[in-house]
């Protein structure tokens, strides 16, 4: 998948597969959570973000997300939102974003 990288957020999101096309920019790629054997979502949970004028709205979830087709580079239990509904984000040019911001301590 073809994300942006994003230094001034620290949320990961990709568009779902169950994202409807209507819903999701058609010509933006989508995350096919169906072929993953670790992928676990929470989908009576919802998360809305916003970016601007474009939004997403989707499930929290986690998967084994790797960033080399070797699987050199992975992560076990990535933490992100699988949108299932956005808006005005048809100028995006990716299948998701991944935030590299620090997360604020709680």
């Amino acid at each position: 998948m073809q994300v942006i990288f994003d230094t001034g957020s620290a949320l990961a999101w990709v568009f779902s597969e169950k994202c409807e096309e209507n819903k999701c920019p058609k010509k933006n790629g989508r995350y096919l959570q169906s072929h993953s054997q670790s992928f676990k979502e929470n989908e009576k949970a919802g998360q809305a973000l916003q970016y601007g004028k474009g939004k997403v709205l989707g499930h929290p979830a986690q998967d084994k997300i790797c960033f080399s087709a070797d699987s050199s580079h992975c992560i076990d239990n990535l933490s992100f939102l699988t949108v299932v509904n956005s808006a005005d984000l048809s100028a995006l040019r990716g299948n998701g974003l991944v935030g590299l911001a620090p997360t604020p301590p709680h």
